[in-house]
């Protein structure tokens, strides 16, 4: 890639992200010209603090409403998989202790059985 190139393609995401900034703040301006309700034909038409106070916590309601649904949503989908994954976790754990008890009671087993031949042996030489 020669210089030239790579300065056109430079220049040419700078143009990109530039637009992509203009178009992101007209339409953020656009949309609190019409929730403040500063829209077309509105001109001078400024609305009251009172207004702009309902207006803000008019529109945060319905936006908290909105977020509440979506994450109501999310439990509703993610509950059976919480309940999966808790079920799995159980029986990893119960695993894992049936292994730990049985790895302990090896060498328990071992001594013991140890013990019974040596009482057999010690006992067959009495005998014997």
């Amino acid at each position: 890639m020669t210089a030239t190139t790579t300065q056109e393609h430079i220049t040419r995401a700078a143009r990109t992200g530039q637009e992509a900034i203009s178009t992101a703040i007209r339409g953020w301006g656009q949309t609190a010209q019409s929730v403040l309700g500063l829209g077309a034909g509105r001109e001078g038409d400024v609305p009251s603090p009172d207004r702009l106070i309902d207006t803000w916590f008019d529109v945060a309601d319905e936006a908290l409403n909105v977020q509440r649904e979506f994450a109501k949503a999310l439990l509703t989908i993610g509950t059976p998989v919480v309940d999966a994954v808790s079920r799995a976790a159980t029986r990893t754990i119960e695993a894992a202790q049936e292994a730990t008890n049985d790895a302990a009671e090896a060498p328990r087993e071992a001594t013991t059985q140890e013990s019974s031949r040596a009482s057999r042996s010690s006992a067959a030489r009495k005998d014997g």
